[in-house]
């Protein structure tokens, strides 16, 4: 009996393929060069392998070694990999996007951020141009770099709803980091309307403090805190930390 196989098609100016054995964690990548880059991405193909020989099953591998290792798969983002994008993202090492560069036009450091120290940024050979140059995303997972990019891709456009507030904390923290102030801008502005949806004050506090909202957001915060009747609950001081606890009650002291 032969052995099924899904192939995992991928596409790149040579051409290459991913293919994994069916109920094995076993990945293996083989060259085409019959693809090119207008092939839609990925798409599958399944194929039948005859059975290893008997006397191959005899064989032992050299130094007790039980063969090559495999890559890990990848795989492409179904939403967010675009045939006529022109830069090519690895989410954790196991996802493929492509999207288009005019999104970066207006980031101050997106491309800087993904260079080694040191390194300065040379416009005619920048990173993300074909999946062998691929840029490294290591600070989100390929859901939350896929929100992020949902902001550029939103088919209703005026319309941000289907966000949940998670997910603006998300694309704040990303827009801050790679410097897309109007994006950063409009995250603030959906935090801000939906702060209700974290009900306790100091919750609200050190979870704005952690995404660095501006402090003209946090500091009327402060002051509901150091005015009203109670003092801090021992959790509240817990969760603002020491030095914080300390100042919101020499601050009670004074008023």
């Amino acid at each position: 009996m032969g052995t099924m196989y899904k192939l995992f098609v991928f596409t790149n100016e040579a051409g290459w393929v991913i293919y994994q054995q069916s109920g094995s964690r076993s990945y293996c990548i083989l060259s085409l060069s019959c693809l090119t880059p207008s092939t839609s991405c990925p798409f599958e193909i399944t194929l039948k392998m005859p059975a290893p020989s008997t006397e191959s099953k005899k064989q032992t591998p050299l130094n007790g070694d039980s063969g090559p290792k495999s890559p890990a798969q990848i795989c492409c983002s179904k939403e967010y990999y675009m045939p006529d994008g022109d830069v090519w993202a690895l989410v954790k090492s196991d996802t493929y996007c492509r999207f288009h560069s005019y999104w970066t036009r207006n980031a101050t450091n997106f491309y800087e951020s993904f260079l080694e120290p040191g390194k300065k940024l040379e416009k005619d050979a920048l990173p993300g141009t074909g999946p062998e140059k691929a840029i490294i995303i290591r600070n989100a997972t390929i859901q939350e770099f896929e929100r992020f990019l949902w902001v550029f891709y939103n088919k209703k456009y005026d319309d941000y709803s289907e966000a949940s507030l998670e997910d603006w904390f998300t694309i704040l923290r990303l827009s801050h980091e790679w410097g897309y102030e109007d994006v950063k801008a409009m995250a603030l502005r959906y935090i801000k309307g939906r702060a209700e949806e974290i009900p306790d004050l100091v919750d609200r506090i050190v979870l704005y403090e952690k995404y660095s909202l501006p402090s003209d957001t946090i500091l009327p915060m402060y002051m509901t805190l150091c005015t009203r009747e109670e003092f801090p609950t021992d959790t509240e001081c817990s969760k603002l930390g020491d030095t914080r606890a300390l100042q919101i009650h020499r601050a009670r002291e004074r008023l």
